[in-house]
């Protein structure tokens, strides 16, 4: 109700850029509109006056200033906000969100935001005691995958499902394939090869498993002169910024990333990803080979995998099958030129 001036929907995300995309969907999204929509990221945990560098916040209107119809936000930050008045810079205020008139909570990524794994558990703990606060507000959760615990609580809500028809997956609008590598060395060489003959690819996703494995592959790239940034949980919150932002805007070609850049990002011009390191498991490849192929765009991803022999690796197969995809073995490069566009 844009009438009353007070927070009234909550939207929840797992990373600090995938809350900052949806912030910028929602401004454009109400535009024209009463609604005013608040961004709130930050690195503490809401102890009182607490101030820390990453801390930000944006607003349509500062007039509403810690009333905004809507809350963009990663579940440690609103917690905090929600607890006790938090510092909030800039306007460097402390404000502290009201939940007497919160009706929605929207949940995205909801199962890596509601993931107990040992990765995950803190968000999950900080999603539930969220949920706790406002026990009576409605729940609407999204993801293109869905974890045997999330699907646990949707039940508890009596949760409506709706699932995309298979020609809207990621099947129907990526190609896969695999390369057979002996070790370590090679997939660097191999990544440089690849991307010397696909010359029709726009942007370029390189995922590793490891945040040293990200950091090296990067410091590869940059020795070997491409245009390349880096993404991870542990850089500051102003380089990881510059990157998505040189990245978006073409100043730069190839994002190198952790599983931090796997969950919804949307940059439209990725053709290419690349698995430099293959994912535990289907889910998460199918998340990473997600970020191309977007809006109809025809796509290809690439993995590489460390096996001996001429026969399918074990571990292609297995994704494969938890996918229900077809992964082939990867032909010659410049086959492929005319498949990326």
């Amino acid at each position: 109700q844009p009438s009353i001036i007070q927070t009234q929907v909550l939207i929840i995300t797992s990373s600090r850029e995938l809350a900052y995309q949806i912030y910028i969907l929602c401004v454009k999204l109400f535009k024209n509109s009463p609604i005013s929509v608040a961004f709130h990221r930050g690195t503490t945990a809401g102890k009182q006056g607490i101030k820390s560098v990453g801390e930000k916040y944006m607003t349509t209107n500062m007039k509403h200033f810690g009333r905004e119809h809507i809350v963009v936000s990663t579940p440690q930050r609103l917690l905090a906000l929600l607890h006790e008045e938090t510092y909030v810079m800039p306007p460097n205020k402390k404000i502290k969100i009201n939940t007497a008139f919160i009706g929605n909570i929207v949940i995205d990524e909801c199962d890596n935001v509601l993931s107990t794994d040992s990765k995950h558990s803190d968000m999950a703990n900080h999603m539930h005691e969220i949920l706790s606060l406002i026990p009576n507000a409605r729940q609407s959760l999204y993801s293109a995958t869905m974890s045997e615990n999330t699907k646990l609580h949707c039940n508890n809500l009596d949760a409506m499902y709706f699932k995309f028809v298979a020609n809207e997956t990621l099947g129907g609008t990526v190609e896969h394939y695999w390369v057979s590598l002996e070790d370590e060395v090679d997939k660097f060489n191999c990544l440089t090869h690849i991307l010397g003959k696909i010359n029709t690819a726009g942007s370029v996703f390189v995922f590793a498993n490891s945040i040293l494995a990200a950091e090296e592959i990067c410091r590869c790239l940059e020795d070997s002169h491409y245009s390349c940034a880096l993404i991870h949980g542990s850089l500051p919150q102003t380089i990881r910024d510059a990157a998505m932002e040189d990245f978006r805007n073409g100043k730069i070609r190839i994002l190198v990333s952790t599983d931090l850049g796997a969950r919804g990002i949307d940059v439209t011009t990725v053709d290419l990803v690349f698995n430099f390191d293959l994912p535990s498991t289907g889910t998460q490849y199918m998340h990473r080979c997600g970020r191309a192929g977007r809006f109809g765009k025809r796509g290809i991803s690439i993995s590489f995998v460390l096996h001996f022999g001429s026969s399918k690796p074990p571990d292609i197969i297995r994704i494969e099958k938890e996918n229900n995809i077809r992964i082939g073995e990867l032909p010659h490069p410049e086959t492929l030129n005319n498949e990326t566009r």
